[in-house]
């Protein structure tokens, strides 16, 4: 059965699949419309026509449009062939009609005659029912895909563009090669890459930049957004200072392209900047400002390596003027604090200095001094007679010393009342006789283990009046910022000596993972304290140079000596019985713990003499500790005030604390954590997280506990009877013997009454880019015997 329905000048023809092809019909036919066709009049014109929204689209129904030559619209299921439903037919027929024999066939013929109509099916009829229409009444075939287009172009210009791309992610993966889709991936890729760069993500948009290189030929579009992009990366690098970033950016942008105008223009300005530096730093030599020199060459280096003659400059105004970069989680702090950190033994050591300083460690420190040509022991030990250098050696950054200006430091000592007061000193020393201008004697009222570690207490600073600017410091703080602190050399070395460190920089960085990163980029040279999971992989690079020190860190909680609720024995057990210091050890050395971390029952150096091994570590015991707290309870009228907990902020340190305060909340305990920078100087605290190193525990320990260099009789005075008693003869011990007796009877004692609370000890590593003459093949500290320390020659990497 056929069906012919003619709207206007369009012939529709219904025909059942059963009955084969319908016959060709002429264009003046009429009947009644198919159910579910509208008349003719009530087709929509194309113009108002509204374009599906997105989720019509991306539904399983899919709607082609029919566009007829008077601007009505057929909505109609797919139709086929696709895409280029009418180009496709009428090659169809151009290539039946260009073969002769074809054409005149009859197949040829029979096919001729479908190809004058189009066969489409109305929405809601099902397959049933085939209608077809003249071709010569079709105007346009908008397939659903080219709706999913130009929606996907609106939502272009509104700015969709994740809507966008996924329109056109569905038409690429039904046709690939889709009629528009190409244009309007380039339209979508360019607009999403401008609206990353307005928003200032250049990588980002620099990455969707680089597929439209690819393409060929190039969009127009991408030379513009490539121009873009180089302006934000390399002149964004540029103004910050970071010169590596710049050249790596432009390194990129000439990957892509380069022979855009981009990579010259840059690398013009880098060249000339770093042209212009180097004229800049060797006027500042010429006019001795050899610090500033050192600092315009290097950064002449890092604008740009490879410029011509750039490096025998850099190699000679670095080693006039030797500046190391390193590393740090911490800068040391800028006032005393509450509670001392490791940074600020760290710098100490680098600019305070003393008559004798600790340079090994072997079971028991050893000493050396600068100032002293000799020094011996007489009359058993109770008198010690020291010579003085008349001249100090080319690199020592202070000036010699003479017999009266020590001996008035000394005796600054000795009076009560003045600020260099130290108890100790004053109890342990009778007189000090002055022999010559380099020759004086000190009287003991007692032989003290050795005069070596009397006098090492002693801070030269004190000569001159309090300043930073002390001409008897190693190095002084010269400028602080935010993040970085400059410390140079007290005394510049004299023209024509050997040169040796000037200059320390302090980076900080706030987690190691950023440290390591600048170490590799090249911004820092040195990395100090490198946390034991790392050295493995650090040790197998052969650029490298890692030092062990030969002193651990100690990790420890201090309990203060006049909190209320820690005079309570019971709670501080309940505080260690209920706390797993292996946990805590993970989190500082990650996978190192066998090798590098050990748990340990004293706040010193487990190879120390005086550290009996037989005291095994606690092992925790949550039901003991829950009944020590019940029982500290009852003191307090049965609630616990809350203790505060003072932590350093840097990780993984507040890590570890976080761990203890979770234990201790287990059992109940009331802890309020705080960082170490909120206390400031005078803040309240009750349990300190530190983490120090001491090489000599005979001198330390006293000081450790009481929280007072000069272990003053008033900190004497919260300590109960037998500990104060205690530190007392470990003080008037005057031989090695009777020194490492008390000292592991002290061990013994501190651990059962738990007058801190020793968690492990920790090996402390320095790493280095290439060897730093004169550094300590096992330091005792970061920066020890620095002064001596030579910098080779280290050039930028040409290659960001």
């Amino acid at each position: 059965m056929l069906l012919i329905v003619v709207l206007s000048a369009t012939v529709l023809v219904a025909q059942d699949p059963a009955e084969g092809v319908a016959p060709e019909q002429a264009p003046g036919e009429k009947s009644a419309p198919p159910a579910g066709q509208s008349q003719a009049a009530e087709l929509p014109r194309l113009e108002a026509m509204t374009l599906p929204d997105m989720e019509a689209l991306l539904s399983e129904t899919r709607r082609d449009w029919v566009v007829l030559k008077d601007g009505r619209v057929l909505v109609v299921e797919p139709v086929f062939p696709r895409p280029n439903t009418l180009a496709k037919i009428q090659a169809e027929r151009d290539a039946i009609m260009a073969d002769s024999k074809r054409r005149f066939s009859t197949e040829g013929r029979r096919r001729l005659n479908e190809l004058i109509r189009m066969s489409i099916f109305l929405p809601g009829e099902g397959a049933s029912t085939e209608y077809q229409i003249n071709l010569s009444d079709v105007s346009e075939v908008i397939h659903h895909e080219d709706l999913m287009l130009r929606r996907a172009e609106r939502f272009i210009e509104e700015g969709e563009t994740r809507k966008a791309f996924e329109l056109l992610f569905v038409v690429a993966r039904r046709d690939p090669l889709w009629p528009g889709l190409d244009d309007r991936q380039v339209r979508l890729t360019a607009a999403d890459a401008a609206r990353q760069l307005d928003d200032g993500s250049a990588e980002r948009a620099l990455a969707l930049v680089e597929p439209l290189y690819e393409r060929k030929p190039v969009p127009d579009v991408a030379d513009n957004l490539l121009d873009r992009v180089a302006a934000q990366l390399i002149g964004g690098a540029i103004e910050t200072q970071d010169y590596r970033q710049a050249r790596f950016s432009l390194a990129r942008i000439r990957q892509v392209d380069a022979r855009h105008q981009a990579v010259a223009r840059w690398t013009k300005r880098l060249v000339d900047l770093a042209t212009s530096l180097q004229a800049e730093a060797e006027r500042a030599s010429a006019a001795g400002e050899h610090a500033l020199a050192a600092v315009t060459i290097d950064r002449a280096a890092r604008v740009w390596p490879k410029l011509d003659g750039l490096r025998p400059v850099h190699a000679r105004l670095t080693s006039r003027h030797q500046r190391l970069q390193v590393g740090v989680s911490r800068l040391a702090s800028t006032e005393p604090m509450a509670i001392p950190t490791e940074a600020d033994d760290r710098v100490a050591r680098l600019t305070d200095a003393g008559l004798f300083e600790i340079d090994g460690f072997e079971s028991a420190p050893s000493y050396r001094s600068v100032y002293f040509e000799r020094w011996e022991p007489t009359d058993l030990g109770r008198r010690a007679r020291f010579e003085l250098r008349q001249g100090l050696p080319a690199w020592v950054s202070r000036p010699p010393l003479t017999s009266s200006e020590v001996v008035a430091m000394l005796a600054k000592r000795m009076q009560p009342g003045d600020t260099a007061f130290d108890s100790r000193f004053a109890d342990l020393v009778d007189t000090i006789r002055v022999f010559g201008p380099y020759e004086f004697e000190v009287v003991f009222h007692r032989s003290p283990l050795r005069a070596e570690s009397v006098l090492s207490r002693t801070s030269l600073n004190g000569i001159s009046p309090a300043s930073a600017a002390s001409p008897f410091s190693r190095f002084i703080e010269f400028e602080r910022e935010a993040t970085t602190v400059t410390y140079r050399r007290t005394k510049e070395e004299s023209a024509g000596t050997e040169r040796h460190l000037a200059e320390v920089v302090e980076i900080a960085y706030p987690d190691y993972e950023k440290a390591i990163q600048a170490f590799d980029r090249g911004e820092v040279r040195m990395l100090a304290d490198v946390p034991a999971w790392d050295m493995p992989r650090l040790r197998d690079d052969k650029r490298l140079v890692t030092l062990k020190s030969a002193v651990p860190t100690t990790h420890f909680l201090q309990f203060h000596s006049q909190s209320e609720p820690l005079k309570s024995t019971e709670l501080r057990r309940a505080i260690a019985f209920s706390a797993n210091a292996e946990d805590v050890l993970r989190i500082i050395v990650g996978t190192g713990v066998d090798e590098t971390g050990r748990l340990v029952t004293a706040p010193y150096p487990s190879t120390h003499l005086g550290y009996d091994p037989l005291v095994a570590p606690r092992r925790p015991d949550l039901a003991l500790a829950l009944a020590l707290r019940l029982a500290a309870e009852k003191r307090f009228g049965g609630s616990l005030p809350e203790l505060v907990f003072a932590v350093p902020a840097e990780r993984p340190l507040r890590q570890a604390a976080e761990v203890l305060v979770e234990s201790w909340k287990r059992i109940g305990l009331p802890v309020r954590l705080v960082t170490i920078d909120e206390l400031g100087s005078d803040g309240k605290w009750d349990i300190a997280y530190r983490s120090i190193s001491v090489p000599d525990p005979v001198a330390a320990l006293a000081p450790l506990i009481t929280m007072d260099p000069s272990v003053s009789m008033s900190s004497l005075a919260d300590l109960p009877e037998w500990l104060r008693q205690r530190l007392i003869d470990l003080e008037r011990a005057g031989d090695a013997a009777t020194s490492q007796a008390v000292l592991i009877d002290l061990h013994r004692l501190l651990y059962a009454d738990v007058r801190c609370m020793p968690l492990f000890e920790v090996d402390r590593f320095t790493v280095t880019r290439g060897a730093i003459l004169g550094m300590p093949e096992n330091p005792v500290a970061v920066y020890e015997n620095a002064e001596r320390w030579t910098l080779p020659h280290d050039y930028p990497e040409a290659t960001p």
